[in-house]
């Protein structure tokens, strides 16, 4: 088909004869039948956009299965090309002639058990990779299903569409997917034509053109499973090269609900690519390092690239404090002398490109003997400046790491910052690990932490739980005995070395993490 979809296709049926399946033997001549196609003009839109009409195109090819077929017929066009009514032709065996007989577009096959067990079962995955068509969509996952009554078809659509105009050139391939909907999979229709499943589901699907690049300006559509579901987020990735390794994406709330037959206007992202390199420092202080000369230290997630190599960058270093420094796969290497005075210090390593401003690490070496004591209080105005300042995606479903002041948080879809009166806190909605949800600093010796938290629900339930994770070792205490609005304030004795905090129940409210050397 070309252009693109309708609400439904109504089909006439001819049959030439009928057989008595019971009493008939089985013969070498087969049935012609003829089904009469024709479709109505426009689609329902929603999120904006116009209908467009329907055509048949030339190969266009109908399945057709009986109630006790083992393979379909397929039924193909042999008139009405570029035309919005067509006729389609096949042969059946006289032995089914006298089968229900259900029609799909397009001519894919069908899971014979299904149908005994009121299903129409696509047999293979559809939606992973998609051709795009200009104006139009790839024909391959438009999927129509029908049922003969009374000699008469009716089609139904089996999927939603997305419609996006392509506004920036060099586009080679743009994947689109959901935080909490499957857009591919092997789809299975109830025998009405309504959703049931999606088999094999997976949450992305890839649109490609057939050669070459998109056409700036130009509008597709891709055919999506539904099952009553809200996109809620949807991200699209344009990839910029052949190899498919220089990507942007641009993520947005999407809060409609699919439905069958249905047109859903993404518009025209703003969605381009800047070839220049970037350098991100991301850690931009290392505190308390104990005071005795040490090599081979490293800050781990201190930078991050975009169209440069480690190669590129180029790392100077105090001298007196830090002696030697180099960068490799985001990880800072560095070497630091001792220090022999009354009082604290620091030195710097600074990261930059050519031409460009370089970006400081300050490094802070204890004094011999001295204590450590760090606070991270959400409530101070720092951290409200960190949060409403940079890290504007937080409360939106997105993945957020980031490290400040030393303490490094993941969020992983899950990640809040909010205020309870005067008192800000972070939380996250759900089960942490040492993967995801989780705070970690690095403490330079043996100490004390304590946190201050509360549970998000009711105050008896003890499932909730703060945990301190060192060594891939567990050691919690219950959080659950404060509501929300009385926190609860926990310690833990800890080691030198990765200390890592989390929940191993479910969502926590976390207003202070404290460290307290011995």
């Amino acid at each position: 088909m070309k252009r693109i979809f309708t609400i439904s296709l109504a089909v006439c049926a001819l049959f030439a004869t009928a057989c008595n399946k019971e009493s008939a033997p089985k013969t070498d001549s087969s049935i012609k039948m003829t089904l009469n196609v024709s479709a109505p003009a426009d689609t329902r839109t929603e999120l904006g956009g116009d209908g467009v009409s329907i055509v048949w195109q030339s190969g266009d090819a109908i399945a057709v299965f009986g109630e006790q077929t083992s393979a379909p017929y397929t039924f193909t066009l042999t008139s009405g090309a570029g035309e919005s009514t067509a006729v389609f032709e096949g042969e059946i065996d006289p032995l089914d002639a006298s089968d229900t007989f259900y029609a799909v577009y397009p001519a894919v096959g069908v899971r014979p058990a299904s149908l005994a067990s009121g299903k129409i079962e696509i047999d293979k995955n559809l939606g992973a990779v998609q051709t795009a068509v200009k104006d139009s969509y790839d024909p391959n996952f438009a999927v129509l299903t029908g049922v003969v009554s009374d000699s008469q078809i009716t089609f139904r659509h089996g999927m939603a569409y997305f419609k996006l105009t392509v506004g920036t050139d060099g586009v080679y391939s743009i994947k689109l997917s959901s935080s909490n909907t499957r857009f591919q999979g092997r789809p299975v229709f109830n025998l009405d034509g309504s959703f049931s499943a999606i088999e094999s589901a997976q949450p992305d699907i890839t649109l490609k053109p057939s050669s070459g690049t998109f056409e700036n300006g130009a509008t597709y559509y891709i055919p999506v499973p539904v099952k009553d579901s809200n996109v809620n987020t949807l991200t699209l990735e344009y990839t910029f090269d052949e190899e498919g390794t220089i990507k942007e994406s641009l993520s947005t709330e999407k809060k409609a609900k699919l439905s069958i037959g249905t047109v859903y206007n993404l518009g025209t992202p703003n969605i381009t690519y800047d070839p220049n390199p970037v350098l991100n420092v991301t850690t931009t202080t290392v505190n308390a390092i104990a005071p005795e000369a040490a090599s081979g230290l490293t800050i781990e997630n201190a930078y991050t690239t975009k169209n440069c190599t480690d190669g590129d960058i180029q790392v100077s270093f105090d001298g007196t404090v830090v002696t030697e420094a180099s960068v490799a796969d985001g990880t800072v290497t560095y070497s630091i002398s001792e220090n022999t005075t009354e009082a604290s210090r620091e030195g710097w390593i600074k990261l930059g490109l050519s031409g460009a401003e370089a970006s400081t690490i300050t490094v802070s070496q204890r004094a011999p003997g001295a204590s450590i004591d760090w606070v991270w209080d959400f409530s101070d105005p720092e951290w409200v400046a960190v949060f409403e300042e940079t890290f504007e995606k937080i409360n939106t479903n997105e993945n957020v790491s980031f490290d400040h002041n030393g303490l490094y948080i993941v969020g992983n879809n899950t990640l809040k910052y909010n205020v309870s009166g005067s008192t800000y806190y972070i939380q996250w909605g759900g089960k942490g690990s040492t993967k995801e949800r989780y705070a970690k600093f690095e403490a330079p010796a043996a100490g004390t932490l304590t946190v201050t938290a509360s549970n998000t629900g009711d105050s008896e339930d003890l499932t909730r739980m703060v945990t301190v994770n060192q060594n891939n070792t567990e050691t919690s205490l219950p959080g659950g005995t404060a509501s929300a609005a009385e926190p609860s304030v926990v310690s833990f004795n800890v080691e030198a070395g990765e200390v890592l905090i989390y929940s191993t129940g479910n969502a926590l409210r976390f207003y202070k993490i404290e460290y307290h050397s011995n």
